[in-house]
């Protein structure tokens, strides 16, 4: 009845009454409460057990959840360290590229000094060969016009110093012993004229049959 009433089975217990009135014999009947009350213990224990069900499904989900968020943050801090790790070694990468274009940079920069160096001094040099080829050219006119000079003023002194021209000496006849077409009796010509009595292998000297 009210809450507890179970379908099929009602809790009652039936009394009947045999014999004489002298003698009557009461007998009870509890066959039908006890099968209400089983059935009642049957339904408290199922009730128990569906709870004890619930709470183990309740733990094992929030088992599950506690899994998941676990596992959901190792993974975000794993992805953290990743990030963290990705971005140190993009940053070393950074620092190093870096270094490299400094170290090219300065690299280039001192091969273009040591090739302005070298280009300044290589002008040098052609500026010192240029200087000392046009010294040694003026020192060779000089020496050359000193040599002229020279040369000038000895054929000068020469046709001061050389005696009057002497009257030609009869010519002789040739001796007979002698092979045609020697004549020793034939007079020594005159030195040349200043330009014809110039030697450029002998300095100085305009007449080499003249000492």
């Amino acid at each position: 009845p009210g809450d507890d009433w179970v379908e099929g089975a009602d809790p009652s217990v039936s009394y009947d009454v045999a014999g004489s009135l002298a003698a009557p014999r009461l007998t009870a009947n509890a066959t039908p409460l006890a099968n209400y009350l089983s059935v009642r213990a049957l339904e408290r224990e199922q009730a128990r057990v569906e709870a004890m069900q619930e709470n183990l499904q309740e733990t094992l989900r929030l088992r599950r959840e506690t899994r998941f968020y676990r596992w959901r943050e190792a993974e975000a801090e794993a992805a953290r360290i990743a990030a963290e790790r990705r971005a140190a070694e993009e940053e070393a990468e950074r620092v190093r590229r870096d270094a490299e274009a400094a170290a090219k940079a300065a690299a280039d920069a001192e091969a273009a000094q040591a090739a302005a160096a070298e280009a300044e001094a290589a002008e040098a040099r052609r500026r010192e060969a240029a200087a000392a080829e046009e010294q040694r050219r003026q020192d060779a006119q000089r020496q050359q016009q000193a040599a002229e000079e020279q040369r000038g003023r000895a054929a000068a002194q020469a046709r001061q110093q050389s005696p009057a021209s002497p009257a030609p000496a009869a010519p002789q006849q040739p001796d007979a012993g002698l092979p045609p077409g020697v004549d020793f009796g034939r007079p020594i010509p005159s030195a040349p004229s200043e330009e014809g009595s110039r030697f450029p292998s002998l300095p100085g000297v305009n007449n080499p049959l003249e000492f």
